[in-house]
């Protein structure tokens, strides 16, 4: 994984463990499931990665490991199946064709195949899943997709407190890559994994620095440690804010609204489509959606960007139903250059 402060490596076993990889958007947990992909990929090890970002089509200059999807045609999941078990092969799935509602209905399809398919020849020796609350989250009906006790598994998460009882209870490493994970959850989780103080767990959390990361294990020593992640052999392809321009179905879309009662009809379905709303739209609609948090909620819920949902939070907590005109004039501005300064990939 990397090293510790005294410079010694930090290393996890590399088969029937599950580990868990926290953090917000551009923290670097994507990174660090590619470093541990290519690792276990140069060790012989068969690997599937669902992509539904194309954070890891870079895996795909390996060799053994195939990069399906994306702007090509996806395959069905005989044919993923019988790639896996050709010479171990690893195979990147591409999922960045679908939207999101056909991408989790096929990553429902496939990993409940690929479940039957790891208990008949044991292949493949691990499985790595973005967003897995969508399949094992607390709200998602039985069966579940998933089966994080047979161990190989690599969820990589924002909202480790959306996964099911059974899916935490089956962790046993987690990686934290960044001080934004020192909210309650995850600190909960990493000292429950680490056997250590949640306090311990916090003050480290909020320590490290960029290219850092916490590990917290239920076995071997240390049990929590800061690690300096290791460098990667394969390009890391972050595809940071691509659903910051690709329209939202109707359903994850912004709804501007006067009052509770009176929606305006207008709808964002992406950043830019927000940003533009937002110059045009009344200031009754601003003192509705403002002092609720609205548009903080919808860029943490939707787009997974922790800081700049926290900078429209505290431009949003200014504003009250009865703000006059001016300060509703001024936090406009605020929110517009907040949304405008956001960083690009």
């Amino acid at each position: 994984l990397g090293t510790a402060a005294e410079g010694t490596p930090v290393r996890l076993p590399s088969s029937r463990i599950n580990v868990l990889l926290v953090g917000g958007t551009g923290a670097g947990k994507s990174y660090i499931a590619g470093l541990l992909a290519e690792q276990l990929i140069d060790r012989d090890y068969s690997i599937l990665v669902v992509d539904p970002e194309g954070d890891h089509v870079g895996l795909g200059h390996l060799p053994g490991a195939l990069v399906v999807g994306g702007s090509g045609e996806l395959p069905g999941i005989d044919d993923v199946l019988r790639l896996l078990h050709h010479r171990y092969a690893s195979v990147v799935v591409d999922l960045t064709g679908l939207g999101r509602q056909a991408s989790t209905a096929y990553q429902r399809d496939l990993f409940t195949r690929v479940e039957a398919h790891r208990h008949r020849t044991g292949l493949p020796h691990w499985v790595f899943v973005d967003e897995p609350d969508r399949l094992v989250g607390r709200d998602v009906p039985a069966p579940a997709a998933l089966e994080p006790a047979d161990k190989g598994y690599c969820l990589v998460t924002w909202r480790p407190q959306d996964l099911s009882s059974e899916t935490v209870a089956a962790v046993d490493v987690v990686v934290a890559s960044d001080s934004l994970a020192a909210e309650d959850p995850v600190v909960n989780l990493a000292a429950a994994v680490g056997g250590r103080p949640r306090a311990e767990v916090a003050e480290l959390l909020g320590s490290i620095a960029h290219g850092q990361a916490v590990l917290a294990r239920r076995d071997g020593a240390p049990r929590v440690c800061a690690v300096s992640v290791a460098r990667r052999t394969t390009p890391h392809l972050r595809h940071l804010h691509k659903y910051d321009r690709h329209p939202l179905d109707r359903e994850h879309c912004f709804h501007f609204r006067r009052s509770a009662e009176e929606p305006t009809e207008r709808l964002a379905a992406n950043l830019p489509e927000l940003e533009s709303e937002l110059t045009r739209c009344g200031r009754d609609v601003l003192r509705h959606h403002c002092p609720r948090h609205d548009f903080s909620r919808w860029v943490a819920d939707v787009f997974h960007d922790p800081s700049l949902a926290r900078r429209l939070a505290h431009i949003e907590s200014a504003v009250t139903a009865k703000s006059s005109g001016a300060a509703i004039e001024e936090a406009r501005l605020e929110l517009l250059g907040a949304v405008e300064e956001r960083p690009e990939c």
